[in-house]
């Protein structure tokens, strides 16, 4: 059994990007429905802050040794 380190490294670059993804989706959405940089990004903060934990969930249900 070697460090799980460089695996849990990955899980988390991969859900910092995939929720970096859905926020700029959400943020331009947003922006093109009505122009205010404000809603703009509170709207990706939103997003980024939902989608974390759905990502992270997703790949600790998908990584389990059990599964």
């Amino acid at each position: 059994m070697g460090s799980d380190f460089p695996i849990r490294l990955l899980c988390l670059t991969v859900v910092i990007l995939g929720s970096s993804l859905v926020a700029v989706i959400a943020g331009l959405v947003s922006w093109s429905i009505e122009p205010g940089v404000g809603r703009a990004i509170v709207t990706g903060a939103v997003a980024f802050a939902g989608s974390a934990p759905l990502i992270f969930g997703a790949i600790t249900y998908l990584t389990k040794r059990e599964a």
